[in-house]
């Protein structure tokens, strides 16, 4: 159940009634994906959020008020928060939990509104069906982020047209991935629409993003260390793609206009 900060906050039942007529197919539907990853030793997790455009400002305004909130944090990254580092530097123990959970607390737990997925890979799975691709490509990155954008069109039927948008990186793995996208993947779907590569420092959306994936890695750990707020969380339905050997293989001949582009 939503909590009573966010009922209170957030007019949720117009968004409810705009679904309802766009599932008369009254107007087009335009969803857009907000994607970022983790990764340790060994798991490797891709994925994020997909909401229509207007819930996505709603959803944006509130993070954003829930930010400047008590303590104020600057933004949100889940590595700096569980180390207590970078924006999260002099805080406690107890006000990282209670933002970690108020922040949790803004997505709708209704599928209507928000969905999640996430593709989840080993790296050791990677390396063993991954020999002969160029250096630059050598990223379960790539093979994650493909596998989500392909596999969106048939997660959530109800989209008329569906954006992505990826966590600028230093590396600039996002921008060849945006390149991918335009040149290899959109071609595959009329549904596929744009792909954007924004910092997440500024966008509300790609921090939700980064505390799923971190929150789901931890689910694949030898040891995991689930936190309080992974409970506020667990009410948003979730897609999860597991790619083992044999499903990256498939996934990779099968889409061979993929392989062209990473081997070499």
């Amino acid at each position: 159940m939503p909590t009573a900060a966010r009922q209170g906050s957030v007019d949720w039942f117009s968004f409810r009634r705009l679904h309802f007529w766009a599932a008369k197919r009254l107007i087009m539907v335009i969803g857009r994906v907000f994607l970022d990853e983790s990764s340790s030793r060994e798991p490797y997790v891709s994925g994020g959020w997909v909401a229509e455009h207007g819930a996505w400002d709603v959803i944006s305004k509130e993070w954003a008020r829930v930010l400047d909130a008590d303590k104020p944090l600057r933004y949100f990254k889940l590595s700096e928060a569980l180390l207590l580092r970078g924006a999260f530097e002099n805080w406690t123990d107890t006000e990282r939990d209670d933002k970690m959970i108020a922040l949790a607390s803004v997505l709708p737990h209704d599928d209507r509104l928000l969905q999640g997925l996430t593709c989840h890979m080993r790296k050791s799975d990677f390396d063993e069906v991954a020999k002969h691709l160029r250096r630059v490509f050598k990223s379960p990155y790539y093979f994650e982020m493909s596998a989500l954008m392909l596999k969106s069109p048939d997660l959530f039927p109800t989209l008329d047209k569906i954006d992505f948008v990826l966590d600028r990186d230093d590396c600039k793995r996002a921008e060849r991935m945006r390149r991918l996208f335009y040149s290899k993947i959109k071609p595959v779907n009329e549904r596929f629409g744009e792909c954007y590569t924004l910092c997440d420092k500024e966008t509300m959306p790609l921090q939700a993003a980064d505390m799923l994936v971190g929150f789901m890695r931890q689910l694949d750990e030898q040891n995991p260390l689930p936190h309080k707020a992974t409970a506020q969380l667990s009410g948003v339905p979730t897609f999860k793609i597991d790619l083992n050997m044999t499903q990256l293989a498939a996934l990779m001949s099968k889409h061979r206009l993929l392989t062209h582009r990473f081997a070499g």
